[in-house]
């Protein structure tokens, strides 16, 4: 494991300053400490010996650190004259980009101000990443996004496929992956492969984003003017992907409904790859979304908004629907068939809100939950969420 050390002396101002046999920690400006790149998930001590160069004992009172980070610690209270204490602060991130995390360390006697110590770095995430469903196309991941939204999937579950890349030159994947933590998926196989990318080069006469030279040379991205001269091949960057695939978990199913499940793969050096993914499982009838916002609903006349429902089996049909309805809506919602035509596989429907059948004392936002189904089946429902203000 990585240990970054420095060294600090209580003096006042990191200067030694002796008066009355007083020794103050520090002065307002936080000790900076530079904990340098680590990857994505990796764990990194941080140790930092403070040293009593006075003449009386120093008592710690608290150690604290900002934004939910781990509390630091430190192996001894109490410092005598000439000795020193050792605090350690426990350094992970789970996003990449420059991070700063400020810490205190308060003693009891009052005459020693605060230490105040910032300990700064950068976090990087070494691996691309691409997920979707097994047999459709793969987004890439952006690990600068809170999750990621795959498309809807029928409940009885779909394996899951992603794809990882990394230059071996600066994380090597091979026999890397330790485990896969999931809530619903488990890891059904993976294969690794070495390929090497060539970014094509060019002689170009012209012009190449916004240069005005005779003949530039470099990576093709915009040709104002000109034309290609000739190719020259760079030396091949080496490149190892990682295929998995996670298969739903062993005789489970998705839950209807919007899901969310954070991925997080676990490599030997104690990096990690976060995928916090979103998407929405569905039964044999599902709505086209579940929740539905109806905008500004007015007293004096109806709402309307369209609604469809598909069916999985093109040969199904709902030759009536109703629905139920529960909250303040519950009054002024109906709910039927369009005129247009539909496919074979979706029903149209028009959704409509009486906005003279809602109480008087009614204001601001609205939301209510609605079920539909086909006349006298209540086994299958479309359940959909409507909201609202007034």
């Amino acid at each position: 494991m990585y240990s970054s050390t420095i060294q600090f002396v209580l003096y006042t101002g990191l200067v030694c300053l002796m008066s009355s046999g007083r020794v103050y920690s520090q002065e307002t400006e936080p000790l900076r400490i530079a904990c340098g790149v680590l990857n994505v998930g990796q764990v990194r001590q941080v140790k930092i010996p403070i040293s009593n160069n006075g003449k009386r004992n120093m008592i710690v009172d608290r150690v604290s650190i900002c934004c939910g980070n781990p509390r630091p610690t430190i192996d001894k209270k109490a410092i005598r004259p000439g000795q020193s204490a050792e605090l350690t602060q426990q350094v992970t991130r789970s996003e990449p980009g420059h991070f700063r995390m400020t810490g205190r360390v308060s003693f009891k006697q009052p005459e020693n101000k605060q230490l105040v110590f910032a300990i700064e770095g950068e976090a990087r995430q070494p691996i691309r990443a691409w997920v979707g469903w097994d047999a459709m196309p793969l987004k890439e991941v952006d690990y600068y996004e809170k999750e990621i939204r795959l498309d809807t999937v029928h409940q009885s579950g779909k394996d899951l496929a992603i794809r990882l890349t990394a230059d071996p030159g600066v994380f090597d994947l091979e026999d890397a992956l330790l485990s896969v933590e999931s809530e619903y998926f488990a890891l059904d196989r993976r294969s690794i492969e070495f390929r090497r990318v060539q970014k094509q080069k060019a002689t170009v006469s012209g012009q190449i984003d916004g240069g005005n030279d005779d003949k530039a040379e470099g990576c093709i991205r915009q040709i104002h003017v000109g034309r290609v001269v000739s190719k020259q091949s760079p030396p091949l960057n080496p490149l190892s992907t990682l295929e998995l695939m996670l298969r739903v978990r062993p005789g489970g199913s998705f839950p209807i409904g919007e899901l969310t499940d954070k991925i997080v793969l676990v490599f030997r050096d104690e990096s990690k790859c976060y995928l916090p993914l979103a998407f929405r499982a569905v039964g044999d009838v599902y709505g086209e979304t579940s929740v539905l916002g109806l905008g500004q609903i007015s007293r004096s006349k109806t709402t309307t908004i369209p609604f469809s429902i598909h069916f999985l089996d093109k040969e199904r049909v709902w030759p009536e629907i109703t629905l139920k309805v529960e909250g303040i809506l519950s009054n002024a919602v109906s709910v039927f068939v369009r005129d247009d035509d539909s496919d074979d596989n979706r029903l149209d429907l028009m959704i409509e809100v009486d906005g003279r059948a809602l109480p008087s004392a009614c204001k601001g936002y609205i939301v209510s939950r609605i079920w539909i189904m086909e006349e006298g089946n209540d086994r299958e429902t479309v359940p959909l969420v409507l909201y609202g203000y007034m």
